[in-house]
């Protein structure tokens, strides 16, 4: 009787061991985001905060966005592109299509609006010509909005390098600028595992228009 109670002791004061050690801490979890384990005390940093983290840091010198509305089985594609050159210029091309409208006299079911916009020495060009201000780019900036304030909700998958979250209105209009008329809007963040790699957005709206945008990015230097 006397091996087994000094057998439990032991066990017991292993445990304690082990704890104050940090060596049974196989689950780290950082709630109050001190950037310490709150079991063992070790340095950790969330794989979330790894993402969004990356997100934050990330310096794209080409970004490509292509967007896909679908309603009354016809699907208008757009291709939003910016290439940002090692001098801080850049420039910015569209192409996106859209109806027909009642009253415009085509024959196509559709027309595609095309566009270019250029950073360079401080001046704008929209088309070729010089404009006051900063144009509207789309989704050139979408990832500086990506931040935990706007994603409150969010689950990262097993290899830590994917973020899932759904998204309100209010925050998909922070993020990407635009009003979707959407319960619901999904939002996904891809790494691979040292950098950001591709945004998607997907919602339905409330008219039936699906609406997908595929955001990547690419990091090799160009020169002007």
């Amino acid at each position: 009787m006397m091996k087994k109670i000094i057998c439990l002791l032991l066990a017991i004061v292993t445990v304690f061991v082990f704890v104050s050690c940090g060596e049974t801490c196989t689950v780290h979890v950082d709630d109050n985001g001190d950037g310490k384990c709150d079991v063992c005390k070790s340095d950790y940093v969330s794989p979330a905060d790894v993402i969004f983290n990356m997100v934050a840091e990330s310096n794209p010198t080409s970004i490509k966005t292509v967007t896909d509305a679908a309603f009354d089985g016809v699907s208008y594609i757009g291709v939003y592109e910016t290439v940002i050159y090692e001098d801080g210029s850049f420039v910015y091309s569209f192409s996106q299509e859209r109806p027909v409208h009642i009253n415009e006299d085509i024959e196509e079911s559709y027309v595609t609006e095309k566009g270019e916009v250029t950073y360079e020495n401080g001046v704008y060009t929209l088309n070729g010509v010089a404009v006051s201000g900063a144009p509207d780019v789309a989704y050139l900036n979408i990832k500086s909005a990506i931040t935990k304030a706007n994603v409150p909700n969010f689950t990262v998958d097993s290899t830590g390098r994917e973020l899932t979250a759904n998204i309100n209105a209010a925050a998909c209009k922070a993020i990407f600028g635009i009003n979707v008329n959407a319960e619901t809007v999904s939002l996904t963040v891809k790494t691979n595992g040292v950098r950001l790699h591709q945004i998607i957005l997907s919602y339905e709206d409330a008219n039936g228009v699906v609406v997908t945008a595929q955001t990547a990015y690419a990091y090799t230097p160009v020169s002007a």
